[in-house]
């Protein structure tokens, strides 16, 4: 069966569109098509068994490195469980992003397509730990989705920590092509093909012109081919407001405790993340 030898596991707006684009261009390289497969999250998807998970990776040609690149997958425990199941000895990949940063993105993607009315400053005040509030579709657990540790401790009590690469969004705009080679040569594969795609971005902010032209088209059964022209012609690309200074400080106090457990599990120096600037859309 062609099964993924490695799973991109998480964090949403942390780089993980960018990165499955880059391992899908390797030479030995081979991503599933759709980016984001989500077999292990949803029932609806896992219930169909492992014969429709494998049909995902239509098109693999023998490339060593094979993957499915789904950024939920971290925050679910039963994910996790039933990964470590079928895929007992896969790589796995988590990508981080400075907390403040990702949650507004995440905001920002969810407010264009019409599902978050509230303002930022009410979301992060409610403060939500929950990492599944789904609502309308939309996964609104901002804060929760920002808290990495406990998430990735839960990974390492399935697999071995040789088993698990985590990455930081910072490192990936920094430092694309070292940042790179360190994946390739997590995954057993050539370090020196860097695709010529490595450092582009993908994954930019998007509004919709008309959320109701939006709506409609995806219920409808307009020809694919069509419907893809319908849906660019739809969609702009654009930026959304920085948060100021005193906003974005008052957000990382938020996070503090959880950035210091995290460094401390990582052995890593996460002061990159106090009074940053970085509110670009996802790479």
């Amino acid at each position: 069966m062609t099964l993924p030898n490695f799973v991109v596991i998480g964090a949403p707006k942390a780089g993980t569109t960018a990165l499955a684009r880059y391992l899908g261009d390797h030479r030995d390289g081979f991503v599933a098509k759709a980016k984001e497969v989500h077999y292990f999250d949803r029932d609806g998807k896992y219930s169909r068994g492992v014969e429709w998970y494998e049909a995902q990776f239509e098109g693999y040609q023998g490339e060593r490195a094979v993957g499915d690149a789904t950024p939920g997958y971290m925050y679910s425990r039963e994910a996790i469980d039933r990964i470590a199941k079928l895929l007992p000895d896969v790589r796995l990949i988590a990508t981080l992003r400075n907390p403040v940063d990702r949650a507004y993105s995440q905001y920002w993607s969810n407010r264009s397509r019409g599902g978050e009315p509230r303002s930022f400053e009410e979301v992060m005040a409610a403060d939500a730990t929950s990492n599944t509030e789904l609502i309308k579709g939309f996964n609104r657990a901002y804060a929760g989705r920002s808290r990495y540790v406990t998430h990735l401790e839960y990974v390492c009590e399935r697999f071995d920590r040789s088993q698990l690469l985590v990455l930081l969004f910072d490192d990936m705009r920094k430092d694309p092509s070292a940042t790179y080679a360190s994946v390739c040569r997590f995954l057993d594969i050539d370090d020196a093909d860097i695709p010529s795609t490595v450092g582009e971005p993908f994954g930019h902010h998007r509004e919709f012109r008309s959320l109701r032209l939006q709506n409609a088209m995806l219920g409808s059964r307009i020809p694919r081919r069509y419907l893809r022209r319908l849906m660019n012609a739809n969609t702009r690309h654009t930026s959304y407001p920085k948060l100021t200074a005193d906003e974005r400080g008052r957000y990382e106090q938020m996070f503090s405790d959880d950035n210091a457990a995290l460094a401390a599990w990582l052995q890593r120096d996460l002061s990159m993340w106090t009074a940053a600037n970085d509110t670009a859309s996802e790479r």
